[in-house]
Parts: structure tokens; C-alpha cells; sequence
């Protein structure tokens, strides 16, 4: 009988009782299983404001503020690895079908540089009556990264 089936034996007798780990929040379970997985797109659970809830388009970092930014009323589309060029075409995509709404934040940058032109790029797909915010990507060691000076800029 192999270890693991003996194991099982033992807390089927109630011999032992099995011990589980600290409960995983569903944040932490998306970001853990992210990788560079496919599209994930998440709701608002909140209405804060009239017409269509502002858009959050991101990366794995997004994953883990899923919860939070529902709560505050934004829509989510994220993917792990995702690189701006990336969220360029999710902004160009909703644009083309109607449904980019006056608001949109991108939180991209972890997983390759970000350009001026890609940044001009995406103002020009929002035009002049949306707003489009840009988090920065923190960076290890407390160093001003290129991707932050170019946002910043």
C-alpha cells in the first residue's frame, strides 16, 4: 500500500485529522493560476455612475484587484503576461464595437517596455472626450524604470 493510500485509510478511521492550509483569497487564486493564461473579464459589481462602468485593462498584477476595482464599479479585462501592444488592441477592439466607455485605466508595463507612441497610440483610440489613466508598473529596488518615465512624461 503506497504512502498515500495508507494516508487516506488513517483519516477515513479517524486516526488523524487532516490539516489544511490558511484559506487562499480568490484574488490570490487568480493571480497564483494566471500565468500567462488566457483573457479573464470581470463585471462591475457596483454602479457607481450613469452609462457604462469605466474599463480596467491589465495585466497578472490586475488579478489581485480584481475584488477592489469591481467594488469601485469598473469592468475588468485582464490577461497574464500581457503587454501593452496587447491592451492597444483590446481598446481598439471595444472602440470598433461600440462599447469603450468614457473612462478607461491600463495598468500594463510588468511584462515588456512601454513606448511614447504606444501611449499616443491609445489617446488617439480614446480621442478627446474620454480619459484614459496609466498606472505605473512599480519596479524592484525602488529604480525609476524607462516605462515609468515614459507614463510619467
Amino acid at each position: 500500500m503506497t504512502m498515500a493510500a495508507q494516508a487516506q485509510d488513517a483519516i477515513a478511521q479517524d486516526a488523524i485529522t487532516p490539516v489544511t492550509a490558511a484559506p487562499v483569497t480568490a484574488a490570490h487564486e487568480r493571480a497564483r493560476a494566471a500565468g500567462c493564461g488566457g483573457v479573464e473579464r470581470f463585471s462591475a459589481s457596483a454602479d457607481r455612475n450613469p452609462g457604462p462602468p469605466p474599463l480596467a485593462v491589465g495585466d497578472s498584477v490586475m488579478l489581485g484587484a480584481v475584488d477592489p476595482l469591481r467594488r469601485s464599479g469598473f469592468e475588468i479585462d485582464v490577461r497574464g503576461c500581457r503587454q501593452f501592444s496587447e491592451g492597444l488592441s483590446v481598446l481598439r477592439a471595444r472602440n470598433r464595437a461600440g462599447t469603450l466607455p468614457s473612462v478607461v485605466v491600463v495598468g500594463l508595463g510588468t511584462n515588456w517596455t512601454i513606448t511614447t507612441s504606444q501611449i499616443r497610440a491609445g489617446l488617439r483610440v480614446l480621442g478627446r472626450e474620454r480619459v484614459l489613466g496609466l498606472l505605473t508598473p512599480r519596479e524592484v529596488g525602488g529604480v525609476r524604470s524607462s516605462d515609468q518615465a515614459v507614463i510619467r512624461a
